[in-house]
């Protein structure tokens, strides 16, 4: 090790001679502690992660895709698995209309989406997408607050695909940007699109007036934004960033930077409390899922699942989570 050390640059050898001081000091004392491992109240399998999730509006069931194709139903209160069907493998988007009635699930290959019918419990006719793309595939959904419209993202185009599962043709909208999610806010009047412009540092967030189709202008935030997500009542709006390890706050209207919250590496997913003043943070790459008070903006609670937690659902009541992780879909208790 001596012989090693040193070849380091005097530079190098300055630095780590500095940061052992700094350990001396007390500097990495004050570092945040290792959240702790929770115990899991249930966890079942659903299929090859990454697995996306998505809650019934009625909190009784939770819905999981997976890479290799199979959507997994789970009784939230058996806490079992009740069925499992055979979508296109290469899951990359799922969200449930508002009545329960439909689930939709797209992947990155496709030219649609498939549609559960969950009264009989099987699937239905496909909703086309625009299928003539130069690139890459479709990812992430938003439906309407009313149901009348399914927005999809399509990062590799550059461009999203508003769907009307009563019928209808596809409707191709082109953002001067790669919109990576979508998210509806101010009760379903406006669509965010968050994603990337050129190099993506800093991310982009550009709002859609739904009644009129106008792409309003583009705010600059985060940086390499995953997820956006609005809170019920249109205060806030919160993006998931990939590239800084943190949690971007906006103002609901103005869309204005209010603060940026620390979390573990690759923040991949977001879930609000029902009552708005818990939103919860999966990161990936540490399997950790964080809480944190949207009053303050600081976390205020973290719990380690296993490795790569990417998916987390809150129940209606917000007590419980479920969270998607490298082999298994589990709930544990909210952090």
């Amino acid at each position: 090790m001596g012989r090693a050390v040193g070849r380091l640059p005097v530079r190098s050898r300055i630095l780590l001679g500095l940061s052992f001081l700094a350990a001396g000091c007390g500097v990495v004392a004050a570092q945040r502690p290792a959240p702790p491992t929770v115990p899991l109240l249930a966890s079942l399998p659903a299929g090859k992660a990454p697995v996306l999730l998505a809650m019934a509006p009625d909190g009784k069931r939770v819905y999981g895709a997976s890479a290799d194709g199979k959507l997994t139903v789970i009784d939230t209160q058996a806490r079992a698995v009740v069925a499992t069907l055979s979508v296109s493998p290469f899951t990359s988007g799922i969200a449930v209309s508002p009545d329960g009635g439909q689930v939709y699930v797209t992947n990155l290959f496709g030219g649609d989406v498939a549609v559960l019918d969950t009264a009989r419990g099987a699937l239905g006719a496909s909703l086309p997408l625009i299928s003539s793309l130069r690139r890459g595939g479709y990812g992430r959904i938003a439906v309407a607050p009313d149901g009348s419209a399914l927005y999809v993202a399509n990062q590799g185009n550059r461009m999203m695909t508003r769907v009307d599962p009563r019928g209808g043709g596809p409707m191709a909208i082109t953002p001067d940007m790669a919109p990576v999610d979508l998210a509806f806010a101010a009760g379903g009047r406006r669509l965010l699109l968050a994603g990337c412009k050129n190099m993506c540092v800093p991310g982009a967030v550009i709002p859609l007036e739904v009644a009129s189709g106008d792409l309003g202008s583009t705010v600059f935030a985060g940086s390499r934004p995953y997820r956006v997500l609005a809170s019920a009542d249109g205060a806030r709006v919160y993006l998931a960033n990939l590239g800084g390890a943190t949690v971007s706050v906006l103002d609901g209207a103005s869309l204005a930077h209010l603060a940026d919250v620390p979390v573990p590496s690759s923040p991949t997913s977001l879930a609000l409390s029902p009552d708005g003043r818990r939103l919860y943070v999966a990161s990936d790459d540490t399997g950790v899922v964080s809480a944190i008070d949207t009053t303050g903006n600081t976390v205020v609670g973290s719990a380690r699942v296993g490795r790569q937690a990417r998916e987390v659902v809150a129940s209606p009541d917000g007590s419980q989570l479920w969270v998607s992780t490298e082999t298994n879909v589990v709930l544990i208790a909210s952090p």
